[in-house]
């Protein structure tokens, strides 16, 4: 994951878990995890939902690519209505 300072509230099991998720994610969206734009945004995302409970390692991963796709629907659909 994109985030190199480790919280002390997860313990290395769950670190390992959402860098798993964060890496699936980013292969699900066909983006490289290093580079891509929004992998910070992505990666807080993967943490939210590990927080709300989700700890299975691919269901954390699609329902983070999943947000992402959701919050590029949006801003392409405000951009549109902006260009209008």
């Amino acid at each position: 994951m994109p985030f190199r300072k480790r919280d002390p509230n997860y313990d290395e099991t769950e670190w390992r878990l959402m860098e798993l998720a964060y890496g699936r994610a980013c292969e699900i969206l066909r983006v490289d995890p290093r580079s891509y734009a929004y992998r910070n945004d992505l990666a807080r995302n993967v943490m939210k939902l590990f927080n709300s409970g989700i700890r299975e390692t691919e269901l954390l991963a699609k329902a983070a690519a999943d947000s992402d796709r959701n919050l590029f629907s949006e801003l392409e659909l405000e951009s549109s209505s902006a260009a209008d």
